[in-house]
């Protein structure tokens, strides 16, 4: 199967066991050069997150 997103296009090979899926190609170097997952998450202080949090009406 071929995945076309703009001028990019993503290979997926489906393996005959299920759920096995792999998608063929090339990191971007944009994706290798963000933090890994979780990583940012350490430093966000519960401060900083509350004011994320949409203020409530009628408060």
């Amino acid at each position: 199967m071929q995945l076309i997103h703009g001028d990019e296009v993503l290979t997926l090979k489906f393996d005959c066991r299920p759920c096995e899926m792999h998608v063929v190609g090339k990191i971007k170097n944009h994706i290798l050069k963000m933090p890994l997952p979780g990583s940012i998450v350490a430093s966000v202080s519960p401060d900083e997150l509350m004011k994320t949090l949409p203020k409530r009406k009628g408060a």
